[in-house]
């Protein structure tokens, strides 16, 4: 809390005037002078910054050509922009005092501070139009995958968390990507998948990667089918489908499966675009029944041979890029140390272009059908039996995120590093040959 001598404050206010703010508890006296309330302190900076942002006592905005006397990037340096300055609470309240409209606020931050600019919309009380939140947009989507401009990933990831914060008036997030929220249809949201190139059928290479712990060793595997996997992994807004969808009690899609799992637990990384964790392989089984239902055709978990066949696609690479680990390609523990899960599709560098899979490596483990001890077994039952985890996630080593390493967990556990991706296949009758 910011204190001023006390000899500084009497020089502003006379006796009479301590007196009645004392009194009144606005400001506590002593050899220091300081407000009594952090709230009340950040309401007069908050004032204090409109008059240098939007000169005039209406706080309106600036003269056409008239240069702002504060900043934005004044407070928040270009070098690190996204880390707190305590500024944050002021800014919040200054674009509360344009509660019609606080489009001024949120432009003077937009290309600055885009996750503070999305705090306002969210937090503030104000007004945004939706015209305002697609200006917002078109300046916040290409710097998702820009690295020349943000290098580090904390900056894209505040970035991500920026669109994934806001929603226009009728529910759609703000981030439109295909493949990341959904789309309407008779009323009901049905989660928009893009999916990645297709694996044609043929004979495939897997495991033997001496540096992925619990690989398979070196062994042929025959599809007998073409099939694609989802360019993202499931998302919070696709995910929110399923749970908020009339019918999510319906019993086809909980058959075989443990009454608890109907108990959905909230994402730890809760934004629109951000990948589905803290779900467990019951949920996600359950979410691509309901789904196949609405689409008409089947989609499932990915069976892990599948998974790792599409992630070292076309030469059997050891990382989705090629086959030295990078740490500006993925999110994890050797990268910039953005600490949580991070909006879909990133690390556009770290996808396997050939397919346009994203997040393969790190982010969060994927769900697959299959069971670990016993690969060929897809069945669904509502034993513990292990059931196979893929590529690593933000709180794991490079190793970890090697396409070839096998991870495992019991079916129930819903951890906030694991979510799952799709997959839809042609299939013949018998599908896996060894």
């Amino acid at each position: 809390m910011t204190a001023l001598p006390f000899d500084v404050v009497a020089g502003i206010l006379d006796e009479r005037q301590r007196y009645q703010a004392a009194s009144a508890n606005l400001l506590a006296l002593g050899d220091e002078v300081r407000f009594t309330h952090q709230l009340l302190q950040e309401y007069f900076v908050a004032r204090a910054m409109r008059e240098r942002i939007f000169p005039g006592s209406a706080g309106v905005s600036p003269a056409v050509g008239e240069t702002p006397s504060l900043l934005a990037r004044d407070i928040w340096q270009p070098k690190n922009w996204w880390e707190p300055t305590n500024w944050e609470e002021a800014t919040i309240l200054l674009a509360g005092l344009y509660s019609d409209d606080c489009t001024d606020v949120l432009m003077w931050l937009a290309e600055t501070q885009p996750e503070l600019a999305a705090r306002c919309i969210v937090e503030s009380g104000a007004h945004t139009p939706d015209e305002t939140k697609l200006r917002l947009r078109e300046m916040w989507l290409p710097r998702l995958t820009d690295l020349k401009r943000d290098p580090d990933a904390r900056a894209r990831a505040a970035v991500g968390r920026a669109l994934g914060r806001i929603a226009l008036e009728d529910g759609t997030p703000l981030d439109n990507r295909p493949g990341v929220g959904f789309v309407l249809r008779n009323g009901l949201k049905i989660p928009d998948i893009a999916w990645g190139e297709e694996v044609p059928a043929g004979k495939y290479t897997i495991g033997g990667d001496k540096k992925a712990f619990r690989n398979f060793d070196k062994r042929p595997v025959t599809i007998s089918y073409p099939y694609r996997l989802a360019r993202y992994p499931v998302t919070n807004a696709q995910f929110a489908c399923f749970v908020a969808a009339p019918d999510f009690g319906d019993g086809r899609w909980w058959r075989g499966l443990p009454d608890k799992e109907r108990q959905i637990d909230n994402p730890y990384f809760p934004y629109a675009n951000g990948p589905r964790e803290r779900v467990s392989w019951y949920q996600a089984v359950a979410f691509c029944r309901w789904l196949s239902d609405k689409l008409g055709y089947t989609v499932e978990l990915p069976h892990e041979y599948e998974w790792e066949v599409a992630a070292r696609w076309p030469d059997n690479r050891l990382y989705p890029w090629g086959n030295e680990f990078d740490a500006a390609k993925a999110n994890t523990v050797e990268g910039d140390r953005v600490g949580e899960p991070t909006v879909v599709g990133l690390y556009p560098h770290g996808a396997n272009s050939k397919l346009n899979l994203y997040d393969l490596s790190g982010n969060v483990w994927e769900w697959c059908r299959n069971k670990y001890e016993t690969p060929d077994d897809e069945g669904i039952d509502d034993s513990d039996a292990w059931r196979v985890l893929r590529g690593g996630s933000f709180i794991n080593l490079a190793d970890n995120a090697r396409a070839a390493y096998r991870n495992y967990n019991v079916p129930g556990n819903r951890s906030d590093y694991s979510g799952f991706r799709l997959v839809v296949v042609r299939r013949s009758p018998s599908h896996h040959e060894h």
